[in-house]
């Protein structure tokens, strides 16, 4: 709702706005009536300072649409990275084990996700808990819960000028 606002927003600034007395009366204005003393006429009319204005919340969605694509692809580089540097074998439920002490298990990727289990998992919890782990990502996966996260973070990145959407993203995040 948040990222649909805001949408909505940016459009009637771009298509209804400049249709509305209070626009023309605000855009049509020149330097010389503003200041009596300029006798001179800028070049700067009230026109396009008024479609630059009506344009602008576009470009802030624009702009956060692309910050969201290089962010999404910069994180796919560095958890490839990860899995592919850290990597020591294949591990239980056809998982990916990296190096560390850290005790983590986690779904990674998005078009083709892996498990992926630390070494400090496997020797750190026992056998049942473990299992529950790996299901507990295999429901995630399955759920195919990673492309929930990418519409929320897209939706995000559309309303992020609306207060509390970072909030609302994270508590869906922990209710994921």
């Amino acid at each position: 709702l948040r990222a649909l606002t805001s949408v909505f927003v940016a459009l009637y600034l771009v298509l209804f706005l400049p249709a509305t007395a209070l626009f023309d009366a605000m855009t049509h204005w020149c330097w010389h009536t503003i200041i009596p003393i300029a006798t001179t006429h800028l070049g700067v009319a009230g026109h396009r300072v008024g479609d630059a204005v009506a344009i602008f919340p576009i470009f802030l969605l624009a702009a956060s649409a692309i910050s969201l694509t290089f962010g999404l692809v910069r994180a796919a580089r560095s958890v490839r990275r990860l899995i592919t540097r850290d990597a020591v074998g294949r591990g239980p439920a056809d998982s990916v084990i990296v190096g560390g002490p850290d005790v983590f298990v986690a779904a990674a990727g998005f078009s083709n996700p892996r498990l992926v289990v630390s070494a400090g998992a496997l020797t750190q919890l026992d056998d049942e808990e473990l299992a529950a782990g790996i299901d507990h990502e295999h429901g995630h996966i399955r759920r195919r819960h990673r492309f929930v996260v990418l519409y929320a973070e897209a939706c995000r990145a559309l309303a992020r000028f609306i207060p509390g959407t970072k909030h609302a993203v994270s508590q869906l995040r922990f209710h994921l």
